[in-house]
């Protein structure tokens, strides 16, 4: 068992949307943890009773769910219980949850709203899974903002204070990697198959070196939470890396073209205003071209997806300048 010391903000955290899962996999997820992992936890954080456990939604890498716990010389405190309870992803990233902390360690060091980490289980010698405990963070993501300006400049803002991150000489943080596809070929609807093929190249070349340093990698506006109109929450840092600094804003431009092409644009504007560095349009490349298995259907083409189509263009025409 590790207790992980550091001050406790007792507030709400929302997962990410994340991918289409098997109802067996949901099950699993939504699954209450098991008495062993909840003794556990009371053991870490010095509590005597589980007073309530909810699932929580979203979330399709771990297990979330929300914890009250019960204490004898204290409040009751409310926590985050995040379990990698998939085969395959502790298959892939083994030390998962060691990346998770590292992450929370140091963007506790920032000045940016995030979970603090309470307590590990890296290995799973003491739960059922290799497990992490957060504070909880109050909000609900966004995707629609009534204040448009508003919202891409604080999500610009965090982006800046995520790239001001040091990362000590003695800490670790793995690369940037790809997101790998189970094939490159354009998706049915694609009306310029020249465009994707080319952006297959560039995404599978060199990644860029410059403007290079502490990304999260994942942040898009499911892992943003919002409070009384303003960002209170970044989370999922498991995918932190180092990485270009244009990353973050490339994914979170992808996400927002789902929804709203014209605020992936205002976006990329902020965050080169308020940042002070120029966009590198490799990102969209790499963001777009990571998710290919995802864009393989409907056939027909989406306004989304002509918007996604226009940005892969317009970021493969860019490069070749």
């Amino acid at each position: 068992m590790r207790r992980l010391d550091r001050p406790s903000t007792m507030v709400a955290m929302n997962d990410d949307p994340g991918a289409p899962m098997s109802d067996g996999s949901r099950s699993v997820m939504r699954a209450r943890p098991p008495e062993q992992t909840l003794g556990w936890l009371l053991s870490a954080l010095d509590a005597t009773e589980v007073a309530d456990i909810q699932p929580m939604p979203g979330g399709s890498t771990a297990a979330m769910h929300r914890v009250t716990l019960r204490r004898s010389t204290a409040a009751n405190q409310t926590v985050v219980l995040r379990r990698y309870v998939l085969g395959d992803i502790v298959a892939e990233t083994p030390d998962i949850v060691a990346r998770e902390t590292t992450a929370l360690c140091l963007a506790a060091t920032a000045d940016l709203p995030t979970p603090q980490p309470l307590a590990a289980d890296p290995h799973a010698r003491e739960t059922d899974a290799p497990t992490v405990v957060m504070s909880w963070l109050d909000g609900r993501p966004q995707w629609q903002p009534s204040n448009r300006r508003q919202f891409v400049n604080e999500i610009a803002d965090a982006m800046v204070a995520v790239a001001n991150i040091e990362v000590p000489p003695e800490v670790t943080i793995a690369p940037i990697s790809r997101y790998l596809q189970s094939n490159y070929d354009p998706p049915r609807w694609a009306t310029r198959p020249k465009v994707w093929e080319r952006a297959v190249e560039v995404f599978h070349g060199p990644i860029p070196c410059g403007d290079v340093g502490f990304v999260h990698r994942d942040l898009h506006p499911g892992n943003l939470l919002w409070s009384r109109r303003h960002l209170n929450g970044i989370v999922d840092w498991q995918a932190a890396c180092i990485g270009p600094h244009s990353i973050d804003p490339g994914h979170c431009r992808l996400n927002l073209l789902y929804y709203d092409d014209g605020l992936a644009d205002q976006l990329r504007r902020a965050w080169e205003h308020r940042s002070g560095r120029p966009y590198d349009p490799w990102a969209d490349v790499m963001s777009i071209i990571g998710t290919l298995d995802n864009m393989r259907t409907p056939k027909n083409p989406s306004k989304s997806r002509l918007a996604i189509e226009d940005t892969l263009a317009q970021a493969v025409a860019d490069l070749a300048d």
